[in-house]
């Protein structure tokens, strides 16, 4: 009975390692692993440790070619301490609110202190496959939004020879 179930177990987890969605993508490993499926114009995120903060930049790659617009190659935006956290059938990108702490060894404090002020929400992200601890979220809608206020920037400029 043992060997049945062991059996039955390996063939189930090499059959769903298997369909995963990623497979035939391009594979791109790093602080993130991600990956680009080329057929749809996609790009997957795995997300694989949740609660964990890290430092979340955006900038700008290329500028506009108009220095009186401010927006220069290479510009850095907002800096944010960030994490991901699961919520349902969603990924969420989290910013704690820094602003107000608890610099107390009791914890019915410290947590009183993190439900009074809000934590901001930055994206949802739809899980597309999930195995064991790790999340795959369509992550293209995310880096197609302007994180920057580029469109907001470009409004400010009435004269259309700057935009070209």
């Amino acid at each position: 009975m043992k060997l049945l179930f062991k059996t039955l177990f390996l063939l189930w987890f090499s059959i769903s390692f298997s369909q995963s969605i990623t497979k035939d993508f391009e594979a791109y490993n790093g602080f993130f692993n991600f990956y680009y499926d080329e057929s749809s114009d996609k790009i997957y995120l795995e997300v694989n440790e949740l609660e964990k903060e890290f430092l979340y930049i955006s900038s700008l790659s290329s500028g506009v070619g108009s220095n009186d617009i401010g927006l220069d190659r290479g510009q850095l935006g907002n800096e944010r301490l960030v994490k991901f956290s699961k919520y349902g059938d969603k990924i969420l990108l989290i910013q704690p609110n820094l602003g107000y702490r608890a610099i107390s060894d009791n914890e019915l404090e410290k947590r009183s202190v993190e439900q009074a002020f809000a934590k901001s929400v930055i994206y949802g992200f739809k899980i597309v496959e999930e195995q064991e601890n790790k999340f795959i979220v369509d992550f293209t809608a995310f880096l197609m939004e302007d994180r920057h206020g580029v469109a907001k920037r470009l409004k400010k400029f009435k004269n259309k020879e700057h935009i070209r």
